[in-house]
């Protein structure tokens, strides 16, 4: 059983101080940038018919390129 000092040195470990302000926590996206429309980047899709298998009563599917 723990004593009352126990139960405070662990509760002291497990808050969070948190800013009131919120100054810093958040996330403004200011360095993100728009993508570049770029050709080089885009990789090519195969073509031609891909078939789906149902595995375990259809929980699971197993596609592969038809024959």
């Amino acid at each position: 059983m723990a004593d009352g000092g126990e139960v405070t040195h662990v509760k002291a470990h497990l808050v969070i101080p948190v800013d009131a302000s919120g100054a810093g926590d958040t996330f403004d996206g200011a360095a993100l940038r728009a993508p570049t429309n770029d050709e080089s980047d885009v990789i090519p899709l195969p073509l031609g018919r891909i078939e789906r298998r149902h595995v375990l009563g259809g929980l699971i599917n197993e596609y592969q390129r038809a024959g």
